[in-house]
């Protein structure tokens, strides 16, 4: 049996093809019945086709376009009402299994077919984790940073190793780290490591300190103005 459920822009259906093997029905018959069953609605401005029926093309094995219709549920119940006996009973369970696998196959999320379409998720990941990473430090005790900086000697803030690697102002060494992707500026405004760089904090190369106005300071211990100045190629590796 074929598997032609399909999502239009109007909702999930079964391709009449399909529910013309389901019943047992003849495609051109089942065409004919479904027309009749248009025919009443045009009668009554209460009922809406579409909520049935929607008309559609493909193509045979000549290449030549034929009709057919997308049933929708409502239109899967309305066909199998007017079967009776095990045929019935039969076309009504395979409807509703076929509606539960669209439905589950919605659901799942959809996998990369390209490589372009890959990297784009790839990225959309990287991003992801590095939002929720800016959260988790930023949402972090105040008391706990405050605490942990204070305890440590030897940190300066961004102004101070700009100067001492030769820079002209923090905005300039910022901005080149961030070109680099070693930082970026976080929702708040915040200048935060990116994931790749997670060995900076780990490492000791830097600290945040909470500051008054709800942003995270940088502050940069001496070995790490060392690692900064590698990975700006101040320095050779």
């Amino acid at each position: 049996m074929t598997n032609n459920l399909q999502v239009s822009q109007k909702g999930k259906h079964i391709d009449s093809l399909e529910v013309a093997e389901m019943t047992g029905k003849r495609h051109d018959n089942l065409l004919r019945d479904i027309d009749g069953y248009l025919n009443v609605f045009l009668t009554n401005s209460n009922m809406r086709a579409l909520e049935y029926f929607e008309k559609a093309t493909y193509f045979d094995l000549k290449g030549e376009p034929r009709r057919k219709y997308l049933l929708t549920r409502k239109g899967c119940e309305l066909v199998a009402n007017k079967m009776t006996g095990e045929k019935g009973i039969f076309f009504t369970v395979a409807y509703i299994d076929r509606f539960h696998e669209m439905e589950k196959a919605v659901q799942q999320p959809a996998l990369p077919t390209t490589y372009k379409e890959a990297l784009l998720q790839l990225v959309e990941q990287v991003e992801a984790n590095e939002q929720m990473q800016a959260q988790l430090i930023e949402q972090a005790p105040a008391v706990e940073y405050h605490d942990k900086v204070l305890s440590i000697d030897g940190f300066l803030p961004v102004t101070d190793i700009a100067k001492q690697l030769g820079y002209r102002s923090p905005q300039e060494i910022t901005a080149e780290l961030i070109k680099k992707k070693v930082l970026y500026r976080s929702r708040r405004g915040s200048l935060l490591h990116t994931s790749k760089y997670t060995y900076l904090k780990e490492e000791g190369y830097i600290q945040y300190k909470n500051s008054r106005d709800g942003k995270l300071q940088l502050l940069i211990s001496e070995s790490g103005k060392k690692e900064f100045a590698r990975l700006l190629d101040i320095v050779q590796q």
